[in-house]
């Protein structure tokens, strides 16, 4: 798949975990809910559609594997609309 080990990802059929087993918490739903109210707008390029979801960049689980002190930080959130998140997610971050 041209990915180097790190970022394989593994097999692209298997289920994804539970969104909280990934660290998705009510935490998580308070924090992502605050973010969207002060990013109202997509964060993605020169996109000028409303954000709906709130995006890690790095990725989350990359963040945890580092040891990040706060993964859920500001610094790495991005707002973005649907159809980013979804373009994001399929790219595997």
């Amino acid at each position: 798949n041209g990915r180097c080990p790190t970022h394989d990802g593994g097999d692209p059929t298997a289920p994804r975990p539970h969104a909280k087993a990934r660290g998705y918490t009510l935490d998580w739903q308070a924090r992502a809910a605050a973010y969207l109210a002060t990013h109202p707008w997509c964060e993605h390029d020169d996109c000028t559609r409303l954000a709906t979801q709130v995006h890690h960049h790095p990725d989350r689980a990359v963040l945890v594997a580092q040891h990040a002190t706060d993964p859920d930080a500001d610094a790495y959130l991005h707002a973005v609309c649907t159809p980013h998140h979804a373009r994001h997610t399929l790219h595997g971050g």
